[in-house]
């Protein structure tokens, strides 16, 4: 036990310091978002997608489109606190089982062998309930055809806009489920917008939806508004694409997860391998 123990001991620590170094990383990541917001390289990125969301607008004839209030701050608001709540998360879990298996600290051992099992078991829930319960696919649904309320369009540059806009555009598809969730669930999304200062006919989908960005506003004007499917992905609804992307590939996914799991299942395994020896230890040291 002692051979497994002591290699046990060495493996915990190095990883740890690799989780440290990772969550200080995440920890200062999260902090520049929150708290310097303009700095250079965030600026600099906000004007690169600027200017290539103006290129675009002109392109399909929105030469008029405001872009003054373009912002990505809010965006960042939200990744910022992700990046510091699971960065100091990991900086404690990396501190329980670094300081716990180098200086034999039996209640940091346990902290961190308590912690590595309730992971264990909520990720083996989260698979079952994802790829079993069809009601998480429903709530996902439901959570994203909400933010289709503040959905404007492609001139938009508030934060829904510009993630539907984006996601349309990468995964090729159009709404939820389809098109008409835009007419549904989209109060908001201005289908008649100016086309080289002129009112477009109602168009039947955002531009977004269209196969390939219209370089034109004639172009704009016919992929968006009529339902060809050489043209317009308004059959594809982009709840289907972004989860087949996701889980297109189930064998290298089974290989990720099952590493992820021995690897877990291993670190637990040498703790408890570290705790009853140091308890041993100290039992014997008192004879």
């Amino acid at each position: 036990m002692g051979f497994f123990s002591g290699v046990g001991r060495i493996i915990i620590v190095l990883l740890n310091i690799v989780f440290v170094i990772v969550s200080f990383v995440l920890l200062a990541s999260g902090l520049v978002l929150k708290f310097l917001p303009h700095n250079d390289y965030i600026k600099s990125t906000e004007d690169q997608l600027k200017d290539a969301l103006k290129t675009l607008l002109e392109n399909t004839g929105h030469q008029d489109a405001d872009l003054s209030n373009f912002s990505l701050a809010g965006m960042f608001e939200t990744v910022a606190i992700c990046l510091i709540v699971i960065g100091a998360f990991l900086l404690f879990v990396a501190f329980c089982g670094c300081c716990g298996a180098c200086c034999k600290i039996q209640t940091l051992l346990i902290i961190y062998a308590g912690i590595l099992i309730f992971l264990l078991v909520g990720e083996l829930v989260v698979i079952i309930i994802l790829y079993a319960s069809p009601a998480v696919k429903d709530m996902v649904k439901t959570e994203l055809t909400s933010s289709l309320q503040n959905y404007k369009g492609l001139t938009a540059t508030n934060v829904e806009s510009l993630l539907w806009n984006a996601a349309m555009i990468e995964f090729k598809c159009c709404g939820v489920n389809n098109y008409g969730d835009f007419a549904k669930y989209a109060p908001n999304w201005d289908n008649t917008p100016d086309i080289d200062g002129t009112p477009a006919t109602t168009l039947l989908t955002p531009v977004a939806c269209c196969v390939t960005i219209p370089d034109t506003a004639v172009k704009a004007q016919n992929c968006a508004g009529a339902l060809d499917s050489t043209l317009n992905n308004y059959e594809k609804g982009c709840f289907n694409s972004i989860w087949d992307k996701m889980f297109d590939n189930p064998l290298m996914l089974g290989i990720v997860l099952a590493v992820a799991f021995a690897i877990q299942i291993l670190l637990i395994i040498f703790t408890i391998l570290m705790y009853k020896e140091n308890k041993d230890n100290k039992v014997s040291s008192v004879f």
